[in-house]
């Protein structure tokens, strides 16, 4: 974002200096609001998650013990500061979750199933422990799962 206002400054700075050419009928002050907007619409385009699923991954930090991942557990957008989260934009919604060799140690929290946007989870090389839960059964849009090289116990529900 801070890049995008220097951009805006330096086209402001640029508009104020120049003027457009005769046939274009635009002002430097209109090519500027057309740019605020365009660059409001990509933003906007890019929004965090929803209340519930913060709230899942939250949730999941806490449950998983507070791993130490860049990002998570902080305040920051989900979708652009936790590593190993992917989102779909307007609306976003986590659609992938990549937790390879992440450090892990606890069971799979039954909350995960509350990320209902999951299309792609990969939880391997890490020490996940007890059985798969019941949980991952409401991730109905799932198409890859990943736990290999864990401590799994049990079936695939």
């Amino acid at each position: 974002q801070e890049q995008m206002i220097r951009n805006i400054q330096r086209l402001q700075h640029r508009s104020s200096h120049h003027h457009p050419a005769p046939h274009s009928g635009m002002t430097p002050r209109a090519g500027l609001v057309v740019w605020g907007v365009l660059v409001c619409l990509l933003v906007t385009s890019h929004a965090d998650v929803g209340p519930e699923q913060r709230d899942a991954m939250l949730q999941l930090y806490e449950a998983w013990g507070r791993p130490s991942l860049s990002g998570w557990g902080s305040g920051l957008d989900i979708c652009t500061n936790w590593d190993g989260v992917t989102c779909s934009s307007a609306p976003s919604s986590i659609i992938q979750l990549n937790l390879n060799g992440s450090g892990l140690v606890l069971p799979i929290p039954d909350i995960i199933g509350n990320l209902t946007s999951l299309s792609r989870l990969t939880l391997s090389h890490n020490m996940i422990n007890g059985s798969i839960p019941e949980a991952l059964t409401r991730l109905t849009g799932l198409v890859s799962l990943d736990l290999s090289h864990n401590v799994i116990i049990g079936t695939v529900p």
